[in-house]
């Protein structure tokens, strides 16, 4: 993998930012640091900022693993015009479906709840279209893995996906961030995508074809499909001064320098 923000790079990053793109984001270990509590993630005041000054002159998206209504609320101020929740699976869904999805999604909670009653550190975040059973305080973090996957069992048309600290419960053949993202690009009519993230469930966005996307893994990864890397969530800041500064050096808005 490659540092983006080295100088070898600037050129790289200048025509992806400077063509007709959307500039999108994960949420949690992108724009937010990681927290002990995952209801406790913001966004740092100088990151608003520049999210905001990025958002004025380019489309800017986020698409998170939380529920669009909470991606939003914590995204306040920052002007970005498309979020996305529950892993892409809210996009273009029909609130009568959605319901529907979401009364489902509530009897995995509750068989959840009885199979993992007892464990320590564990804690079931309902997020209305899936779920996330998180860890991080567990003693015993294998145990309440293998406890996750068995109890999975028992979940009609789950898929289960291995977060950081956490298992997320999803509709099995639902959408994942890169169909959302596909067709959140196709619906504005971009040429282009660039994507930041920093989590497994981001590896469907790095493995779509480099040719249109753009890929910033947080943090470097031997496993990772993503072609670049920043080394930690508090580089977002230098990104997104990098992002802002060579936008503003377009010629014409939608084209690329020479």
């Amino acid at each position: 993998m490659r540092n983006v923000l080295a100088p070898v790079y600037r050129r790289t990053l200048a025509k992806a930012v400077q063509s007709n793109v959307l500039v999108a984001f994960d949420y949690d270990g992108t724009l937010a640091p990681i927290v002990a509590d995952p209801d406790a993630a913001r966004v740092r005041p100088e990151t608003t900022e520049r999210l905001a000054e990025l958002a004025r002159v380019v489309p800017c998206a986020v698409i998170s693993d939380r529920a669009r209504a909470d991606v939003e609320r914590c995204l306040e101020g920052t002007r970005v015009a498309h979020v996305v929740g529950n892993h892409g699976i809210d996009l273009g869904l029909e609130p009568g479906a959605a319901e529907l999805l979401a009364r489902h999604v509530h009897t995995w909670q509750k068989t959840l709840e009885q199979e993992l009653a007892g464990l320590e550190g564990v804690r079931i975040q309902d997020k209305g279209l899936s779920l996330t059973v998180h860890f991080r305080h567990a003693p015993d973090r294998m145990r309440v893995i293998e406890s996750v996957y068995r109890a999975g069992e028992l979940l009609k048309d789950a898929r289960l996906a291995d977060g950081r600290c956490a298992v997320d419960v999803v509709p099995r053949g639902a959408p994942h961030k890169g169909d959302a993202l596909e067709n959140l690009a196709g619906r504005i009519g971009v040429d282009r995508v660039l994507y930041v993230g920093d989590d497994t469930t981001d590896e469907d966005v790095f493995r779509l074809s480099p040719e249109r996307f753009f890929t910033i893994r947080v943090g470097a990864s031997v496993d990772s499909a993503a072609q670049f890397f920043i080394r930690s969530q508090a580089d977002i800041d230098p990104l997104l001064e990098a992002l802002l500064g060579l936008r503003n050096e377009t010629p014409s808005h939608g084209r690329a320098a020479p």
